[in-house]
């Protein structure tokens, strides 16, 4: 990751389901930490203008994505972030989703969203379902080139 060159990422394997796409850790006395778990989406045709304009800074995620990815970063004890990756841009905007606090051993919501059921694509095959979607405010978060 050029960008953050003292993370290390771990991703899990493309050929199958997983309830997140990787780990990030950082070097700390020779050892590799996990600190972070990651969700990563790419949206194919989506630009910065469409995302602040026509979505009104809010990127549409399903909730039981964001839930699982809560659940793993806590039983880690470990930052949960999202990255939405916009490949015709060559854009990718990180956003911190919930924070480890170790003063208190417990993970902390620190991204706004709301929580809609609304119609979507079932999946990257096509179909459409209703579920509970979170719509991530994205003003706060890191834009990069990728």
């Amino acid at each position: 990751m050029k960008t953050y060159p003292k993370y290390t990422w771990q991703e899990t394997a493309v050929d199958r389901y997983a309830d997140v796409d990787g780990l990030l850790g950082c070097a700390s006395n020779g050892r590799s930490i996990i600190q972070c778990v990651l969700e990563v989406k790419a949206r194919e045709t989506m630009t910065t203008e469409q995302l602040f304009g026509e979505y009104e800074g809010r990127w549409l995620i399903s909730y039981d994505k964001l839930k699982r990815g809560y659940d793993i970063a806590f039983g880690l004890r470990a930052h949960f972030i999202c990255m939405l990756v916009m490949p015709k841009e060559r854009t990718a905007y990180l956003r911190k989703i919930a924070h480890y606090n170790p003063d208190t051993g417990g993970l902390e919501w620190t991204a706004d969203f709301e929580v809609r059921n609304t119609e979507t694509q079932k999946s990257c095959n096509g179909g459409t379902a209703f579920r509970d979607n979170a719509f991530i405010d994205m003003y706060p978060a890191k834009q990069f080139d990728v």
